[in-house]
């Protein structure tokens, strides 16, 4: 068996390194102590196929044809492209909210959209320019819109003005109070030889609602509405002519809550919160079956009745709306057969909570959502006890969440998509954690007066991800402004990720809507084209940063023999120019070995640096930086001697 020695030092070679980092990032401890299948940090990076750590794929502006038939070609001419996904939209507009709405009659996109005087929402596709649909204004106060489709309409709030819908036809309209919800016979009557008349009166102002007699065996059975009408404020008296004895009632709809919050669609009813602070915050709401316009006054149920303040709501499955409050987590079981006087309200936790109605995402049977101590998993918390408290899903990157700016959480954003949850979050600075180590900002606590003072930005700035299948966390992305995250499945795309926002890299054009680029066709021996690997045309950044390696004795000192790194790269035509630095001793401070290695076709490519210079030390960490382009790093092996225990010095 071959044995490794220094024939000067007389001492066994011992070996340290990574040969791979299918456990992900594991920045919440010492850099020492994190596993050799583990990094400390890592930056716009992801996992392909094969379980290999490799930059994330960019993004893109649709526009004209589907992106695939024309994506060279707007790579290699990006800066003759003058046409963008919504380039139509008010010069310096954003789009801040959006949704793909999808009915028999069209498939589009809604958005939400700010041009700097007015908030309105436009429609659109990737293979169009967007309209402005007309008479759909939003508050100007407002910092988010909430979608949520019943049929064929598209319901929307914005927390502060009235519940308004989209229909199928592009059309807006409000939700006001005013109309016949339902007309209910008393008395059926008998001997109708013929089909009685139905006549409602005219409301105070408003539309004259209109409805038509159902007859069987000369019995007036039922009253369908033809018109609901608008603008009564009691119920009219129903007349019915020839009476024959029949009887019926007329009931008007109620107005939804006043400034809905967390619209969502659940059992075929819309459900809601409200932001008037004259109801109860823990008050649920809910519409009639089938009708997001009639919401009866006895359509609400307070959650737990202490006060604890709705945070956010999500459909799940059978039956079951979760309520997550700011202290608890509730379940709704909203069977439509029953009446709403018999649902059951069950507490899932009595001590864990949500901070952000937009974090809520499924992820396969689970729910995801981000809670005041970081990212937690509902099917973990449903394992343990109503009063368990465990860690949280996040809890390898705490370090990551106490970054989080804990006065925006309303625009954390999260979407489970292609394997990944992915979090929107607004850091309190730009770089945080960058070089290993916390920034000021980091450590700043929830109640931290300072954090509205420095560094504490009003947008995403960073997204946080979660492999699902590898069960581990990827560090943050940057580069992406995430307004909101937009799943779609247009006909003639197929499943594509877009989000409303900007890139950092890039001037964007007014009112950009990006597509993730993970929709393109890549496998190990045909990989995704490099131009792949471009936000909007335009490069971005990636980082790994090692474990802190000590050949497993961390007290005495050593000295380095060597490192290897071995990359890969499948392209013929596309080098990977990659900055290699070195820190010694945790220190955080990294030092210079390659400051322009070029990483050329290869299935794995290898480069090894002399440490014997760099003297004693305790542990050493490596980083790897690529400005542009397609970083794969797939093993580090560092070789070197410990040096002698030193008894009194």
């Amino acid at each position: 068996m071959p044995f490794q020695s220094s024939d000067a030092l007389d001492d066994q070679m011992l070996l340290d390194g990574s040969t791979g980092f299918s456990t992900g990032v594991i920045s919440a401890t010492r850099p020492d102590a994190i596993p050799a299948t583990s990094m400390e940090s890592a930056i716009n990076m992801d996992y392909d196929d094969f379980g290999n750590i490799v930059t994330r794929v960019g993004s893109s502006s649709l526009s004209g044809n589907p992106a695939i038939d024309n994506w060279e070609n707007i790579v290699q001419n990006w800066e003759t492209v003058s046409s963008f996904y919504g380039s139509n939209l008010p010069t310096n507009a954003t789009v801040f909210s959006g949704f793909y709405f999808d009915t028999a009659a069209s498939e589009r996109l809604v958005i939400a959209v700010n041009d700097t005087v007015t908030k309105s929402l436009y429609y659109g596709s990737p293979t169009a320019s967007y309209a402005l649909i007309s008479g759909a204004s939003i508050s100007s106060s407002s910092t988010y819109v909430y979608f949520a489709q019943l049929n064929d309409k598209l319901f929307y709030s914005d927390g502060v003005g009235v519940l308004a819908y989209v229909s199928s036809a592009n059309a807006y309209a409000a939700v006001a109070a005013g109309k016949i919800s339902r007309i209910d016979v008393i008395n059926q009557g008998n001997n109708l030889s013929t089909v009685p008349t139905i006549t409602l009166p005219a409301p105070p102002s408003g539309t004259t609602a209109t409805a038509e007699a159902i007859v069987s065996e000369g019995q007036l059975v039922a009253i369908n509405i033809i018109n609901p009408g608008s603008g009564y404020t009691t119920a009219p008296a129903v007349t019915i002519s020839p009476a024959g004895g029949s009887h019926a009632v007329a009931y008007v709809s109620l107005t939804p809550p006043s400034k809905p919050l967390y619209l969502v669609s659940h059992t075929n009813r819309l459900w809601c919160t409200s932001g008037d602070t004259a109801n109860p915050p823990d008050t649920l709401y809910f519409s009639d079956i089938l009708d997001g316009e009639s919401w009866d006054p006895l359509g609400s149920v307070r959650i737990g009745g202490d006060g604890d303040p709705i945070k956010g709501l999500y459909s799940w499955f059978g039956y079951r709306l979760v309520v997550f409050k700011e202290r608890s987590i509730w379940a709704v079981d909203a069977d439509p057969t029953q009446d709403p006087a018999d649902w059951s309200v069950i507490l899932i936790s009595g001590n864990i909570g949500c901070s952000s109605h937009r974090s809520i995402a499924a992820v396969g049977p689970d729910v995801f959502f981000l809670a005041r101590d970081g990212v937690r998993s509902l099917q973990q918390i449903q394992a343990g006890t109503q009063t368990s408290i465990g860690l949280a899903l996040s809890s390898p990157i705490n370090d990551l969440i106490s970054n989080i700016n804990k006065t925006k959480l309303d625009l954390c954003d999260g979407v489970f998509w292609n394997n990944r949850y992915l979090l929107a979050v607004p850091f309190l600075s730009d770089d945080p954690f960058i070089l290993g180590t916390e920034t000021e900002s980091a450590l700043l606590t929830e109640n931290s007066v300072e954090i509205a003072l420095e560094g504490a930005l009003n947008q995403n700035n960073a997204i946080l991800v979660y492999h699902t299948l590898a069960s581990s966390w990827l560090g943050y992305w940057d580069n992406w402004i995430v307004n909101d995250f937009i799943p779609t499945s247009f006909s003639n795309l197929g499943p594509i990720l877009m989000f409303a926002g900007d890139i950092v890299s890039v001037a964007a054009g007014a009112g950009q809507v990006w597509s993730f680029n993970d929709y393109f066709p890549g496998t190990r021996t045909d990989p995704f084209a490099s131009s792949v690997y471009l936000d909007g045309g335009s490069g971005y950044s990636s980082t790994v940063i090692t474990k802190a390696y000590n050949f497993n004795e961390p007290i005495p000192e050593k000295i380095g023999y060597s490192i290897q790194f071995a990359f890969d790269n499948p392209y013929t035509t596309s080098n990977t120019t990659a900055a290699i630095s070195l820190a010694k001793n945790m220190s955080g401070t990294f030092s210079a070995l390659d400051s322009a290695l070029s990483i050329t076709n290869s299935q794995k490519f290898l480069k090894a640096y002399n440490l014997i210079s760099q003297g004693r030390w305790n542990t050493l960490q490596f980083k790897v930086v690529t400005a542009s382009g397609r970083l794969s790093l797939q093993s580090t092996i560092l070789s070197g001697f410990v040096d002698s225990i030193r008894p009194q010095q």
